[in-house]
């Protein structure tokens, strides 16, 4: 079927939008470095934007990016580190953490399945994560990241007249969203805006769990079902006498 003109400006149009949403909501979630906040002032999405999602889904992101704007007004690098620390600390947050694996993966098998396959959605488009970054694949930023990527690519394929490139990387995006950050990111969102412990971090969990909402629903996505709240990390199994006597024989510096 041959697209329309009408029919081809929506879909760059609302590239466009994806492309913008993703671009800032991976930058949100990602460490902050200096000059961050006058990055993200200058980023955020304006609210008409939002009404390329249409109906109610467009109403809560519009409302959502409006309250971010609010917590950004005035907000200093210095500010957006410490409220970043306070809410998901150094390490692997127990209350919120930004992994996909901690929403549906309980079995240490099945972790090591998901993460493979975020790796390899990377991978099919020559992506990956560099040595060193700090941070695993299932990420909230990089996966956010990669569907501001896809986003790119099919604004520029569309340009460019490649109309069935534009629709292979939609379905990608697609898939993405279905089987990884639209699946497990509204969760991780509704739950920031309810319990984070800055009104910042509160916003911008609205934004992210109204976004992903008003795309997979625009794109006609049903994502998978994962937990309604994080799933514990299970303690390390505790050491037999055994192999405490066995440990401890062997750890002495050789003669």
């Amino acid at each position: 079927m041959t697209a329309t003109l009408s029919s081809l400006a929506l879909e760059s149009d609302l590239a466009f939008v994806r492309a913008a949403y993703y671009r800032f909501l991976s930058r949100v979630f990602s460490y902050p470095r200096a000059g961050l906040a006058e990055i993200l002032r200058e980023e955020l999405p304006t609210a008409a934007l939002s009404q390329l999602w249409e109906g109610a889904a467009a109403d809560e992101v519009q409302s959502a990016v409006e309250a971010v704007g609010r917590e950004l007004r005035d907000a200093t690098d210095e500010e957006l580190e410490t409220c970043h620390v306070q809410t998901f600390g150094h390490t692997i947050s127990e209350t919120f953490p930004p992994h996909e694996t901690r929403y549906g993966s309980s079995h240490p098998f099945q972790e090591t399945q998901d993460l493979a396959d975020v790796s390899a959605f990377y991978g099919a488009f020559g992506l990956r994560v560099k040595p060193g970054a700090g941070e695993r694949v299932d990420h909230a930023w990089l996966e956010l990241e990669f569907v501001h990527f896809l986003a790119v690519k099919q604004l520029l394929a569309l340009e460019r007249g490649e109309t069935e490139g534009a629709e292979r990387t939609l379905e990608a995006a697609r898939g993405f969203l279905k089987d990884h950050i639209g699946r497990w990111g509204p969760v991780f969102g509704e739950i920031l805006a309810k319990k984070a412990p800055s009104s910042l971090h509160q916003a911008y969990g609205a934004l992210l769990a109204a976004v992903l909402k008003a795309d997979v629903k625009r794109l006609g996505v049903t994502p998978g079902q994962v937990s309604a709240e994080p799933i514990p990390i299970p303690p390390e199994p505790e050491a037999s006498d055994e192999e405490e006597t066995e440990e401890h024989e062997s750890s002495g510096c050789g003669a």
